[in-house]
């Protein structure tokens, strides 16, 4: 039995059920005999084990995956596999063997003349870029995925690269630009009914009102996020929309409710090993706990988070948490490491391209040097 292009645990798959994939993918994998379907199934079974934050279960059937494909030979399925695994490494923050995954199965799109396939991986590797701090090169890549993929119309891959780019132009402060690829990017989503990728989009949206100041309009996108994230089980996405709502009613000065979504989305978070997501969430508590006095327990979240961003190479990230650890020393006396931890911010947000949050960074150094450090 060869699998069928349009089986029923395909259709689960790129609905973003993940549990129903697993069973019918298990299913088929049971009944199918030759190596190129069982390759092809292993590799899709660990996509949706993946998704389904049954991370260890997902790497065994990538490695099935290898076992089962000619790697001389059978390139149309080993660079989908490659690319996979590129994915897996990335989310755990290993950017460097994500990176070397990625370089692998590009190398065979090429030599073949899967436009398609480049234009994922340009993508993936724009990613890559984005979280070592290099926006530009990100966007590079990123306009030479969107270029690939308008030249062969698949319009539904547009969405992630949409979001993306989106999401650099953002960093950069250039909003209005970022807000014109949220919305090519929902525009098509809602088209093809997408709900994975509408909820992602929303919660692009979401975020960037927020950055404006703009709560409303945030907590009305973040909702969106969270509805759709529900009705279609994507715990992941749940949990980016828990610590995002928990963002926004702390801006708001509602602690009580925003530390309640915080601990939903970390407790998530660790059930599906999404140790970046953790960093971020642990920055947040420590941010709310600075917020209610509460200077011990800041510090230790802060210290968590710093751990992990230093582990998985989350430099963008890494600058936030120095910036409010800074801060922090700064509150208690210690003027020398607060200046060092802030002035480490500052140079990272030079580095990535992102003006206004290095302004910031270098107003909060002029006020520890001048003994204002109380909000």
């Amino acid at each position: 039995m060869k699998v069928r292009e349009e089986s029923e645990g395909m259709l689960c798959l790129k609905r973003g059920d993940w549990e129903k994939a697993i069973d019918y993918l298990e299913k088929d994998l049971a009944r199918v005999e030759d190596r190129e379907s069982k390759a092809i199934l292993h590799n899709n079974l660990a996509w949706a084990y993946k998704n389904h934050g049954q991370i260890e279960k997902a790497i065994h059937h990538y490695e099935a995956a290898l076992e089962a494909v000619d790697q001389t030979d059978q390139w149309d399925i080993l660079a989908p596999i490659y690319n996979n695994l590129g994915d897996l490494h990335q989310d755990a923050g290993e950017t460097a063997e994500a990176g070397s995954y990625y370089q692998k199965a590009l190398e065979i799109t090429q030599k073949t003349g899967d436009d398609s396939g480049t234009a994922a991986i340009y993508n993936n590797l724009g990613s890559i870029s984005q979280e070592k701090g290099n926006l530009d090169q990100a966007a590079a890549y990123y306009e030479k995925s969107l270029t690939l993929k308008l030249e062969i119309s698949e319009e539904e891959t547009l969405i992630p690269t949409y979001n993306n780019m989106g999401n650099v132009l953002k960093i950069k402060g250039e909003w209005g630009r970022a807000v014109g690829y949220y919305q090519k990017s929902l525009s098509i989503a809602r088209r093809l009914r997408d709900l994975p990728a509408m909820a992602a989009t929303f919660n692009n949206l979401g975020s960037i009102c927020q950055d404006r100041g703009d709560l409303d309009g945030a907590i009305t996108y973040y909702e969106k996020d969270l509805k759709i994230s529900e009705e279609i089980g994507d715990r992941g996405s749940i949990a980016n929309a828990y610590h995002n709502l928990g963002s926004l009613h702390q801006d708001r000065g509602e602690f009580d409710q925003a530390r309640e979504y915080y601990e939903g989305s970390l407790k998530i978070k660790k059930e599906l090993g999404d140790r970046r997501g953790m960093a971020a969430t642990y920055n947040n508590l420590g941010s709310l706990c600075e917020s209610r006095g509460e200077v011990g327990e800041a510090i230790d979240y802060y210290q968590n988070s710093l751990a992990i961003k230093y582990e998985t190479g989350d430099f963008y990230g890494l600058a936030f948490t120095l910036n409010n650890l800074g801060m922090i020393y700064a509150g208690v006396g210690d003027h020398e490491k607060a200046i060092e931890l802030i002035q480490g911010a500052q140079k990272i947000f030079e580095q990535v391209g992102d003006k206004d949050r290095a302004n910031l960074a270098l107003e909060n150094i002029e006020k520890v040097q001048a003994g204002d450090c109380h909000e």
